[in-house]
């Protein structure tokens, strides 16, 4: 990002607009954030580092959080066994 920047010759990052995922948000759900930490996220990580500002506008594309183990055998239609204990 901060080469095309500079090969274009463009000096105000605020003019960027970058759009990735965010497990933080539920699915579906967009927030429009700029001037904000990465939040974890390291392909915003990375942007803010190359580009040494987080002063460029971000689409935050919600995809909720991965489901785990037990829930995913279930969501899938996976039999429940209340009688099995989970350490």
């Amino acid at each position: 990002v901060a080469k095309l920047f500079s090969h274009l010759a463009i000096e105000q990052f605020s003019n960027l607009w970058v759009i990735h995922d965010d497990l933080d948000l539920p699915l579906g759900k967009i927030k429009v954030v700029q001037g904000r930490t990465s939040a974890g996220h390291h392909g915003v990580e990375s942007i803010i580092r190359e580009l040494g500002t987080a002063d460029f506008v971000r689409f935050r594309l919600g995809v909720g959080h991965p489901l785990k183990g037990d829930e995913w055998y279930v969501s899938q239609g996976g039999p429940v066994d209340k009688n099995v204990k989970h350490k």
